[in-house]
Parts: structure tokens; C-alpha cells; sequence
């Protein structure tokens, strides 16, 4: 009940004190997201379901992309410079 409670805050990317009564309390599950967060858990769970999709034939490689909101800006940037137009 506590992953079911976490994935809904999460699908529906509401605040944790709407969780809805059936699941446990918002303080359990941010805790326990909290906990395996720090243990890499989500990690494991993903790369566990990343492999056996693969093993089963149902993942495209050749569609596969990184998605650059993710990564950090090595030299951070000024928001106000605008780009030099031969580097971009």
C-alpha cells in the first residue's frame, strides 16, 4: 500500500497531505520514498525492469535518447547572456 501510495502522489503530482485516506499515512510514504531513494533502490527496480524488458525483446535501443533537462550545466551559465550564434 505504501509503493500504490507513493505512485499515486506521483502520477497525479499532487502534494503529499492529499493523499487519499486508502493508502498510508503521506509522512509513511514520503519516509519510505525518502529510504529507498537513498539506497538506490529505484535504481535497482528500474534496471531490473529495463533488463528483463530487453530480455524479452521489447525494448527499440535505436530509439533510446538522454534527455538534457536531467543533466547539470557544467559551467552554469548567466540566464541574462544570450548564446554566441557560432557555438550554437
Amino acid at each position: 500500500m505504501v509503493l500504490e501510495g507513493i505512485l499515486w502522489v506521483l502520477r497525479s503530482g499532487a502534494r503529499w497531505r492529499d493523499l487519499p485516506r486508502e493508502y498510508p499515512s503521506a509522512s509513511t510514504c514520503w519516509r519510505r520514498l525518502q529510504e529507498w531513494e537513498a539506497r538506490d533502490d529505484w535504481l535497482r527496480i528500474w534496471r531490473a525492469l529495463l533488463g528483463q524488458l530487453d530480455a524479452e525483446g521489447k525494448l527499440n535501443w535505436e530509439e533510446v535518447f538522454l534527455d538534457g533537462s536531467f543533466a547539470s550545466a557544467k559551467k552554469g551559465g548567466s540566464a541574462w547572456v544570450k548564446p554566441n550564434v557560432a557555438r550554437a
